[in-house]
């Protein structure tokens, strides 16, 4: 009789147990399901981001297998970028020089499309793996690496738009008033002692940019320069007698009616 009773007991512990472990499981699924769902579409982005103002803190450069290559921190120069509200269409992208004095501040377009935010400022065009309240970090390819690059959430800063120009509300009605040249890193070819840079003018109409220096060296500030011939929406420099296997860093300075455009530095490296 006593066997009996504690057979049926271990039956029920056994049946209890099983019940347990699949209401477990069910319960887990439904959470990662639950998770899953909760994934931003591009839409959530937008909303998210438009009318907010962030600052670069740094950008951290990784090999494909992970392993980091370079640090840099904008401490000393911090670049800022505003998604305004502008039917989604256009941001400010401040440059401060020296941390005192507002360089420029340019308008390019931005949007999103699966996740990843596109637009004519390099520093912030790429996959968003990071977003809160505070913080804004993005995963930008660049050939054989990619960077980490993270933000930190601010109040938006003064600009620096021409007349007529400011907020892009630009009517047109002045003839005097032009955007500061958006000008953005397009493509290089090499030989072993050549360079040819291009670079792209993201506002041609507006900036009526006339004339182009690239600046190259084997330093994150190049100091050399060539003067670059501008052909339409692009720009171009031819750079000689260079040293064959070797990284240069180059950046556009672009002059127009609109004012004068500073880009970031690029690394190129010539053929062996």
């Amino acid at each position: 009789m006593l066997v009996n009773y504690i057979k049926h007991k271990m039956e029920k512990f056994k049946i209890f147990s099983i019940m347990f472990i699949v209401t477990l499981l069910s319960v887990c699924l439904s959470s990662c399901s639950d998770d899953e769902e909760k994934g931003y579409s591009d839409e959530d982005y937008i909303n998210i981001l438009a009318g907010t103002s962030w600052k670069l803190e740094s950008s951290i450069e990784y090999t494909y297998d992970n392993k980091q290559i370079s640090l840099t921190e904008f401490s000393d120069n911090p670049i800022y970028v505003t998604f305004s509200k502008n039917n989604n269409e256009k941001g400010y992208y401040d440059l401060y020089l020296d941390n005192k004095s507002l360089e420029y501040t340019s308008v390019c377009y931005w949007t999103i499309g699966q996740g990843y935010i596109n637009g004519t400022a390099f520093y912030y065009c790429g996959e968003i793996i990071n977003i809160s309240e505070y913080v804004l970090q993005i995963k930008i390819s660049d050939g054989d690496t990619y960077y980490i690059r993270t933000l930190s959430r601010v109040t938006e800063p003064a600009h620096n738009f021409e007349s007529d120009n400011d907020d892009n509300n630009n009517t047109g009605n002045s003839s005097t008033s032009y955007e500061k040249p958006s000008v953005g890193f397009h493509n290089f070819t090499a030989t072993k002692t050549r360079l040819k840079v291009e670079y792209k003018i993201y506002n041609n109409d507006e900036a009526r940019v006339t004339s182009a220096k690239i600046y190259y060296g084997t330093t994150s500030n190049p100091t050399k320069s060539v003067t670059a011939t501008v052909s339409s929406a692009l720009i171009i420099g031819n750079i000689s007698g260079l040293k064959a296997g070797t990284t240069y860093y180059v950046k556009c300075v672009a002059t127009g009616k609109g004012g004068t455009t500073t880009t970031t530095t690029t690394k190129c490296i010539t053929n062996y």
